[in-house]
Parts: structure tokens; sequence; C-alpha cells
């Protein structure tokens, strides 16, 4: 799939945006080793296959700013690559935070969710990033969003939120709650981001932008539930979504995209991490999840344009609102 960004013209369009969350290969990390192959090997590998604009989310956090002294210190790191990433690709810089806390205890960063969210730490890296690029994209560690943070990153004049798997409940450690989110583009209520605002006055100015995920079969559900009451998930509708990540199961991303698409939406945004770049197999799944997409949108009488996190939500702000859920 080499050559310049898919467009398909004098169709109906669906637009597809493709975010890599940023991360060092590993949690546990320290400045004296090199955690950051996925993106020194892992991203010019998938550039030999894949030429479309992306969303690159680089991690700026606690953790990145007491590990390396400096919370933009992955765009410094590798600076040319991603300028070379907005000349050659026109893709954007977009923002990863994690919620990590140091547990001098135990030696180890880890997660610190659902507490106070450490607004003030999240926004200096946010700056810090900025100082960089034009950041106005973001998506959180582990799916994670509340009340409080979402807020924040609208207050920051954020333009595009894209942690939300709609449907889904995880608890434990890595914990989100996106319950009763639907699967189109909407502009959050401030007393409850995962649903669209019911006025104008309730909404936050930023979009959120769901990843994209699959309705479960009723035994697929079933054995979903049951594998999750081990782990003290009790809950059975979410039982029924399941995120679709782009380098993973082909038939998985393919029911996501088809649902999401017979179901009204003309967006659809996914995500992968670069690390994952690294094994030939998840490398061709995304190309087998590209192809399958442009071929099931083109059999459907619609055309296919690619564009960043960024590029989405100019759009979702523009005149075209069949394009946003309204409450």
């Amino acid at each position: 799939m080499a050559g310049d960004p898919y467009v398909m013209k004098n169709k109906k369009t669906i637009y597809f945006s493709l975010a890599c969350d940023v991360d060092p290969d590993i949690d546990s990390i320290d400045a004296s080793k090199e955690y950051w192959w996925g993106i020194a090997s892992g991203i010019p590998l998938l550039r030999k296959a894949l030429r479309i604009p992306m969303t690159w989310l680089l991690r700026a956090d606690r953790m990145i700013t007491e590990v390396y002294s400096d919370p933009a210190y992955c765009f410094k790191r590798f600076q040319k690559l991603w300028e070379e990433e907005a000349k050659t690709f026109k893709s954007e810089i977009g923002w990863h935070p994690h919620l990590f806390r140091f547990d001098g205890t135990n030696s180890k960063w880890l997660p610190y969710l659902g507490k106070d969210d450490d607004l003030e730490t999240l926004s200096a890296s946010l700056d810090a990033l900025r100082q960089q690029a034009d950041v106005v994209s973001v998506r959180t560690g582990w799916e994670y969003q509340s009340n409080s943070l979402m807020k924040l990153f609208d207050q920051k004049g954020i333009l595009v939120e894209a942690s939300a798997t709609p449907g889904s409940l995880q608890a434990g450690d890595w914990s989100h709650d996106w319950r009763g989110t639907p699967r189109m583009p909407y502009h959050p209520s401030r007393s409850d981001y995962r649903c669209p605002a019911a006025s104008r006055e309730d909404a936050l100015k930023l979009v959120e932008i769901p990843m994209l995920a699959r309705r479960l079969s009723p035994l697929l559900r079933t054995a979903r539930f049951a594998l999750r009451a081990k782990r003290g998930v009790f809950d059975w509708p979410s039982s029924a979504w399941q995120g679709a990540i782009i380098t993973k199961d082909p038939r998985c991303f393919d029911q996501a995209v088809e649902q999401t698409i017979r179901e009204g939406s003309r967006v659809i945004a996914a995500y992968c991490h670069c690390s994952e770049f690294l094994e030939p197999e998840n490398l061709k799944n995304i190309m087998i999840n590209m192809e399958s997409l442009f071929s099931f949108a083109d059999h459907l009488g619609y055309s296919v344009t690619t564009t960043t996190l960024a590029g989405l939500g100019s759009l979702l702000r523009s005149s075209d609102t069949e394009l946003i859920k309204c409450a």
C-alpha cells in the first residue's frame, strides 16, 4: 500500500484516522537504559508498508517527567523523526498521558487512577509538549477518563479526545468506564463525559472520537462475562463490547468496522502502539485490516479519506453535522 494517502472521489465519504500511542516499550523504565525501540525501529518498519497521515500520541506525564527530567523528552529524543512524519505524511503530534505514581517501597511505577487525576502535573506536561509541537489531540493511557480530566483537556484547548471504547467497562488497576457511549463522535456532557451533551450550555467544546469496538454475539458475550467475572467484574451490558486494535485479529476489526458503518457512523478511528510494529504478524494485520476497510467501504458505495485526529476534529466542527451524535 505504498504511495499517497488513499482518497477515492465522487462517492459519499468515510473518514478514517489511525492513532498510535507512543509509549516506552515497557512500563518499568529508568533513564540509564533504552526502552524506545518501538519508535526507533518500529516506525521505519511500518513506513515501508503504510504511507498515510497518522496521529502520534507522545507520552508526557509524571513518569516521563521524573525519569527523564523533561515531560517533552519523547519529542526531543526523536525530533527528526517527528519532523519527517509531518513533512512526508502530514502526520500530527498528539498527547498520550498516563496516570502513574512511583511506589518507592517496591521500586515500581504503578497505575494511579480515580484519585486526584494528577491535574497539575498533566497540565504542566502538556504545556511542555506544546513548546515543541501544536498539540490538539489526546488519548489517555488505558482509555481511562473522568469528568475532571475531560474538563482539564477542554480548558487547555484540546480539540479532540480519543480514549473512548464504546460500551466498555474495565475494573482493577487499569480501569475505565465507557458504558453508554455511542459509536459516533460527540461533544461530551460536563456532568458525564461518557454521553453527548443535552444542550449547548452542558457541552464541552472538544469532540470525543470513539475508537473502534465490536458488539459480540450472544455466545461470545456469555464467554466474556464468565472470564470477567473471575476478575470481579459482573457487568452484563459491558460484556457485549470489545475494542478492536488494528494490529490484531482481522475478524474482530472487520466486525467493528462493519457494525460502525452500518449503524450510521462515517467516522472510523483506530489505534495501535509503536512496540507492536516490531512484530511482523502485527504489521501484516495492519495491512490486511486497511485493505478490508477500503474494500468494505467500496462495496457499500463509499470513498475513504485518511486524516489525523486533528483533521477529524476540524471536520467535525464544520457544517457536516450529520457526523456528530447529539443527545
